[in-house]
This record gives structure tokens, sequence and C-alpha cells, in this order.
């Protein structure tokens, strides 16, 4: 009885550390991701106009200046309040970009890292649109890619992934520069597509000539994953080429706004907060979001976990049988 167990558990104790870590990630998990430097957005209190969000990243700039990022609302009448993001180095505001469409409550962090590998430090910020349910998967993403002279340009979209992923950037080709795994999630109605029922799917996005561009061809993308009660990381074969174009191809990034963040009206900067009201020294350097940094590998250090485990178990069992047996053989002897 014993000796059974022993090769039951001989043939099971492998399957988290290679079956199970496998079949619990994304196609796209094993590509590299960029090693941020993550920070957050402090709440500023500021008497009557209260909740300015900041954060001061150390050397954004090429010189290695630091850089204050603000998220601001500036009331132009006592009905209309504008809310606007701003980029200071020093006492200069460089980029001033208005967030029609958009409030940023909910802040999750700040990223920072050059994206496309021109030597220029980029900026992600990423705000929860505050929904629950299925909603709660949904993001507002800026990505700020950093030009010559100390410009930046915004690029605004949403992005819905599942809880379970970590990271909206990887590097699919080994490049160096970083595409965008943009997620969002559908319900399949028409007639004529294999079955009626909801999916998560995900397009990659790169960038040309400045401007995001859909990149599927490029990696057999957009990937389609069945929505289930458990965690599913199979695609579903069952969609032809033809199909997920109609159903699951984005042509453009998700709400997608632009801006060269020229600033157009200096005048707003003037009666609201600003760099110098701010001690970098009081930056908190940590984010409340999952770390981008490690995830397949942090992931995968459970399994290996589980089966370092179950191997342990295994060869207490099976040193204690061998005693066992050592003992009875001793008695035979005797």
């Amino acid at each position: 009885m014993i000796k059974t167990c022993l090769w039951t558990l001989a043939f099971f104790i492998p399957t988290p550390t290679s079956i199970l870590a496998q079949t619990n990630s994304y196609a796209f998990d094993t590509k590299p991701v960029p090693l941020f430097e993550t920070f957050s957005l402090k709440r500023i209190e500021t008497g009557k106009e209260a909740g300015r969000l900041v954060t001061f990243l150390p050397a954004l700039f090429a010189d290695d200046e630091g850089g204050m990022v603000q998220l601001m609302e500036a009331e132009i009448n006592p009905d209309s309040v504008v809310h606007m993001l701003t980029i200071a180095k020093g006492e200069e505001v460089v980029f001033q970009s208005f967030l029609s469409d958009f409030i940023p409550h909910y802040a999750e962090g700040v990223e920072m890292v050059d994206l496309n590998k021109d030597g220029l430090k980029d900026v992600v910020l990423t705000f929860a649109t505050g929904g629950n349910g299925l909603a709660a998967n949904w993001r507002w993403v800026l990505v700020l890619l950093q030009k010559v002279e100390n410009t930046f340009e915004l690029h605004r979209f949403t992005n819905m992934l599942p809880d379970e992923t970590y990271g909206l950037f990887r590097d699919m080709d080994g490049d160096g520069s970083f595409e965008m795994v943009v997620g969002s999630h559908t319900n399949v109605m028409d007639a004529g597509s294999p079955d009626v029922h909801s999916y998560w799917f995900f397009n990659v996005f790169g960038w040309q000539n400045g401007k995001p561009v859909n990149l599927n061809p490029n990696w057999n993308f957009p990937l389609v994953y069945r929505h289930l009660d458990t965690i599913n990381r199979k695609a579903d074969p069952r969609f032809s080429a033809s199909q997920k174009k109609q159903f699951f191809t984005l042509a453009t990034l998700p709400e997608y706004v632009y801006s060269d963040g020229k600033v157009s009206a200096p005048a707003l900067l003037k009666s609201v907060f600003r760099s110098q009201d701010f001690r970098p020294s009081e930056q908190i350097k940590e984010s409340n979001r999952p770390k981008s940094n490690r995830p397949i590998q942090n992931r995968n250090l459970i399994f290996f976990m589980i089966g370092g485990t179950g191997l342990f178990i295994f060869v207490a069992i099976t040193l204690l049988w061998l005693k066992g047996q050592r003992k009875t053989t001793v008695k035979d002897d005797m």
C-alpha cells in the first residue's frame, strides 16, 4: 500500500512545476517586461481647491534633473472647472494637457522607464475607473512619451485586462522597445460566430512615427480566450482569421486621445498648485498596483514551491519506508 502511494506521488509531484506553470500563463506572458521605477501620486490639500495629485520623478530628464507631474483643477468661473495634467521642470511647465471627458480619481500609480528605446525616460499613469464587477478591470492609461527638448506627447486610452494579468507592456520581438498588449472584453452574439458567448481578447500595438498602430499580424494576434468561471489560459481555436478580424481586432486604441502637450494656457497655471509648493522628499516611492517587473517568475514561484513541498514529502516518506524495510530485513536475519 505504501509503495503504491509513493509511486502515485512520484507521478503527480512534477505537475505543478511543469504543466500548471504553463497552463496558467497567457501566450504573451513570457515576453520581457519593462523594469519600471514605480511611484505614487500624492494628494495635496491646497485650501479651497483641495485634492491636487502630484508626484516627483527623479532624473526624469536627460540632464538628470527631476520633474514634477501634477493633476490639477483650474477654476475658470464658479460653474466651470478645467482638469489638467502638467509636467514641470524646476519652475517651468514644459507640458500641459486638458483632460476632457476624464476626471483623475482613483489613481493607481506612476511608472517611469524608456519604452521606445530612444534614451529618454517615458511616464505611464494608470487610473481605475471606479467600476465594480467586470467593470473593475477597466483602466484609464496615460502614456507620456518624452521627446527632445524636454517635451512630451500624451497617448490616452482605456485598457481592460483580467485581474490575473500583470502589466501592459511587452517586448514582443526582443529589440528593447516595448509594445502594448491591450485587453478587451466582448459578447459575440452574431449568428455566424462559432458560439454565442463572452470572451477576453488581446491586441498588440506598437509605435510608428510617434503614433500607436495595430501590429497583430506580426505575432498572430488577436488572442481570444473564452470567459469561464475558472481561470482560462487556453486560446480558443475555433475562430478563423476573418472571424477574429471581425469580432476581436481593434483598429485603434479604445477611446484614444492624443495631445502634443504644448503649453497653450499659461494663465490658468498661476492660480493653481505649483511644483514649489511640494517637497520631493515627501514623495512615497511605492505603488499600490502589482509590480510589473517580475510577473511570470513570481507566479511560477508559487508552483515551484508547491512542487518542492511535494518533493520533500515524497523524499521523507521514501526514507521512512526504506528505514522500515531495513528494520524488517534485520529482524528477519536474526
